[in-house]
């Protein structure tokens, strides 16, 4: 799961992709090809590995709710990955 997740996410700029990423880089994963990467910003990256849509996003993309990031392959959630970090304070009023 975290293969396939990484393998979509790497073509992604999105600091949760770069998390997923490195996790992925860390276990020393091999990546898959992905055919057609898609990038839907507030939703998620979609492709195809090995002939079989795959997505990984919000809860959204599997219509489920959760928290998660959502792991999709050929229609079937096949995982849920939870990511923990700091909230950083963007807010540049001050």
């Amino acid at each position: 799961m975290l293969r396939i997740a990484a393998s979509l996410e790497r073509s992604s700029n999105h600091p949760i992709a770069k998390a997923i990423l490195k996790e992925a880089e860390k276990r020393d994963l091999e990546l898959y090809e992905v055919a057609s990467f898609e990038e839907k910003p507030g939703l998620g990256v979609f492709g195809i590995i090995k002939g079989k849509k795959v997505a990984v996003g919000g809860s959204r993309i599997a219509n489920k709710e959760s928290s998660a990031i959502v792991v999709v392959f050929d229609g079937e959630i096949v995982g849920e990955i939870y990511v923990e970090g700091r909230i950083k304070n963007n807010d540049h009023r001050r």
